[in-house]
């Protein structure tokens, strides 16, 4: 409360122009948060880990497809998949299926590198689903 009233006393000292400037120096803010700070929201990199349900092998071994049930301060369970690639030196992660809400993840190989996640074909080389941004 006392906030308020220091706010309420410092635009009546100052004039109505200063006001405006003040808002729009405020906007501007929250806008280059936004640019600075929303992408790494939207992105599939910074995702929980969660409780390993499986890992579905391609038909060919060149990739595996581990399948994790996160659950944060969600209401509800959400599903993240991560393809690994088996033949770099390196075995690393990268996340191609984020969807939410969901309890278990259907996953069926269709070749050796398009999978089936709850009902989204993916080619793990090149797609990735986010259900934030379908």
């Amino acid at each position: 409360m006392r906030a308020v009233q220091i706010v309420k006393r410092l635009f009546k000292k100052i004039g109505s122009k200063f006001k405006y400037v003040i808002c729009a120096g405020a906007i501007c803010a929250v806008a280059i948060g936004w640019q600075v700070f929303g992408p790494l929201y939207r992105s599939l990199d910074n995702l929980p880990n969660g409780e390993s349900l499986g890992r579905y092998p391609s038909p060919d071994k060149h990739y595996d497809l581990v399948v994790y049930r996160c659950s944060s301060t969600l209401s509800a369970h959400a599903i993240r998949g991560a393809i690994m690639n088996n033949a770099d030196f390196i075995r690393s992660y990268k996340n191609i299926y984020w969807s939410y809400p969901a309890e278990k993840a259907d996953v069926q190989w269709l070749d050796n590198k398009t999978v089936k996640i709850n009902g989204v074909t993916l080619d793990v080389e090149r797609d990735r689903f986010d259900f934030r941004t379908k």
